[in-house]
Formats: C-alpha cells, structure tokens, sequence
C-alpha cells in the first residue's frame, strides 16, 4: 500500500472505541504457536518465517523489525530484492523468484499468478520445476541453518500460504538444514502444518491472550 511512516495504532485508535496491539502476522503466528502449539513442548524454537522465540518470549528486536530471515543476504550477485539490496534469500526463494525461474526454463504457468499451474507440473513430474523446487528448499535449508546454529533451536515449525509447496521443497530442506546443522543440535524436530486464513485472527487473538498474561504457558 506504500505506506510511510504511519502510526497505524493511533490511527485505528482513534476510530475505533478499544485498546489495539498492531504487529505483524509472523509475530501473531509465532505467539500462538507459543501458546497452543510448539510451546507446549519447546520454550525455544522458530516458526519458518523467520519467527524467534527465545526462553518462551517472541522476539521483536529494534523497532520491531526481528524475523526478516527473507532478507538475509545470500548471493551479492543475486536478484534485486524489494527492499532494495542484491541477493537476499527471498530474491532467491520466494514464490514470486520460484514462479519467474519457471518461466524462464520455458514452464506454461498462464497469465495469472501461475502458482497453481506450478504445482499441477511439480505433481505431473515435470523435471525442470522439480529441480528448480529442490534447489529453492536446499538453499533455504542451508540458511536455516545457520539460524539454528547461532540460537541453538532444536525445533521448527513450518506454516504459511506456501505451505503448499512444501512436498517439493521439504525433503531437500530438511536434509540440508541437518546436515548444515552443528552435531548437537542435529537432532533437530521440522513440524508442518496446513496452512488456514483463519491462523490470522488466531494469532491476533493470542497477541492479547500474550499482553494480558492470561496464559503464560499451555
């Protein structure tokens, strides 16, 4: 929406007659994965995203801006990204960058957004979206992690509208974040779940459930 430097909270504020916490989807994922989900076994652990949680808290950091794991920088020679820089992961993994090197290979994807047309050939075998797909889920694997190796996580939990593409992206993913991964942490737990657009209303929910304290572990 090219949005700059709009104080969104203040401004639903002042039109509506309630209290409001504003974050990102991510984050409300991430904290009612904390709530009702991986912390109910792990205070440590990362929902693919990247969110953090670190000691049973969701990481924020400066500004707010922790989790931008889309942005870190992997090839200076890569694609242009939309935040500006060369190269980040997400340039180089995200739907948008998968979709762009099928057509490239000479892949029919349509004049729509073509993921669908992406999954109907990765189902029907075709060898140029499979290795574009298990390339796309090493890469992501390797940077994952070293994600795991710098905070020490054992666990994963993978959600989101791409979950989608995940039969063709795990298998490739989860052996490259093993093998990537130091040897004490190798035991790593990757969970998947489908992916719903009510997961959005659920984690803004226990954004509130997280600020008032009213459940501090499940």
């Amino acid at each position: 929406m090219d949005w700059r430097d709009l104080s969104l909270g203040a401004e639903l504020g002042r039109a509506l007659p309630v209290p409001l916490l504003v974050d990102n989807d991510l984050r409300s994922s991430t904290t009612a994965e904390l709530l009702f989900g991986m912390g109910s076994d792990h205070d440590d652990f990362l929902v693919l995203g990247i969110g953090v949680v670190l000691e049973r808290r969701v990481q924020r950091g400066a500004n707010g801006f922790s989790g931008e794991f889309g942005h870190l920088p992997v090839d200076p020679a890569g694609p242009r990204c939309n935040c500006g820089n060369g190269g980040c992961l997400q340039a180089l993994v995200g739907q948008t960058a998968l979709l762009e090197r099928a057509r490239r290979a000479g892949v029919g994807l349509g004049s729509r957004d073509g993921l669908a047309e992406l999954i109907d050939a990765a189902e029907g075998g075709e060898r140029a979206v499979l290795t574009i797909l298990e390339e796309a889920g090493e890469l992501l694997g390797r940077s994952v992690a070293g994600v795991v190796n710098v905070l020490a996580i054992k666990a994963i939990k993978v959600i989101g509208e791409s979950h989608v593409l995940w039969p063709f992206l795990g298998p490739a993913f989860t052996a490259a974040a093993v093998a990537e991964t130091i040897e004490p942490l190798r035991d790593l737990e990757i969970t998947v779940s489908p992916w719903r657009d009510t997961e959005h209303a659920r984690g803004a929910a226990c954004l509130l459930l997280a600020r008032s304290e009213a459940i501090t572990r499940p």
